[in-house]
């Protein structure tokens, strides 16, 4: 498996040129959370409208099938990617508070199961994989950070408890 962390960065040649051409510069800055874990962070300029992502991810190699001509049978590779895959858009800018959608996917492998191939000792692997999607906009005031739950959660009186992510979202605008 190989473990890989994607976060958003730009240039400050390309955001400094970008920003001064924009009416709304937006700043974003967070972490995200896996129990008391930080998975990822994130600190950027973007522009209002823009997507910034955010990414934890791990690569698993399985086999996914096998082709025989009756004499010799080759074993086909597959790959298949879990975890964070999430997005945030700064959307609109309402006083000194900024609008943010945040949408993402946390992706899960259970484990495998096995299919064998007949008339040989191999088999193939079958993944099961659990996902979870969640999207919700939210108005974050400036030097006041947003905490999001999900992954997993259980709704207790209509609000998430016990989730496997936590989000600290930071947001400001610049004009």
């Amino acid at each position: 498996m190989k473990r890989f962390l994607i976060v958003a960065v730009m240039f400050p040649m390309l955001a400094t040129s970008a920003l001064a051409e924009s009416g709304s510069n937006i700043f974003l800055s967070g972490k995200v959370f896996k129990g008391d874990e930080v998975v990822a962070s994130f600190a950027a300029p973007t522009l209002l409208g823009n997507t910034l992502p955010v990414k934890d991810q791990v690569l698993h190699s399985y086999i996914e099938k096998a082709v025989s001509d009756g004499k010799k049978t080759t074993l086909i590779p597959g790959k298949l990617v879990t975890g964070l895959d999430m997005s945030m858009t700064p959307t609109a800018v309402v006083g000194e508070n900024v609008i943010v959608a945040v949408k993402g996917s946390l992706a899960v492998l259970e484990g495998f199961d096995k299919a064998p191939l007949a008339g040989t000792n191999l088999a193939i692997d079958l993944p099961k994989m659990s996902r979870n999607e969640f999207s919700q906009s939210f108005e974050i005031k400036k030097g006041q950070p947003l905490e999001f739950g999900f992954g997993g959660c259980t709704l207790v009186d209509g609000n998430p408890t016990n989730c496997s992510h936590k989000l600290i979202l930071d947001a400001s605008a610049n004009n």
